[in-house]
């Protein structure tokens, strides 16, 4: 009973500031939650570390010839980053 009586101080006035306020928190907090999850998320336009070639041509030439690839592995790996570098060519 008694919050009835503290219900009938509160006025109209005010119930619409405290409304006001709680949707501007509401409205903050999920914004910021927005920016948070955008910030730890990778950009979908940037190629992540699995997709990305750890090796140039040059280098995957070089271990080639140092016997350190097969010439299947070779092929494989030269094929992704020609792929990955020009994407056109699989039209």
């Amino acid at each position: 009973m008694q919050y009835s009586f503290l219900l009938a101080k509160i006025s109209t006035e005010n119930l619409l500031w405290i409304g006001g306020l709680l949707g501007l928190l509401l409205c903050g907090g999920g914004l910021a939650f927005w920016l948070i999850r955008k910030k730890l998320r990778p950009a979908e336009d940037e190629p992540s570390t699995l997709d990305a070639a750890p090796f140039t041509l040059d280098q995957l030439r070089r271990l080639h010839r140092q016997g350190q690839l097969s010439d299947a592995e070779f092929e494989t790996l030269k094929q992704k980053i020609l792929d990955q570098t020009n994407p056109d060519h699989l039209d």
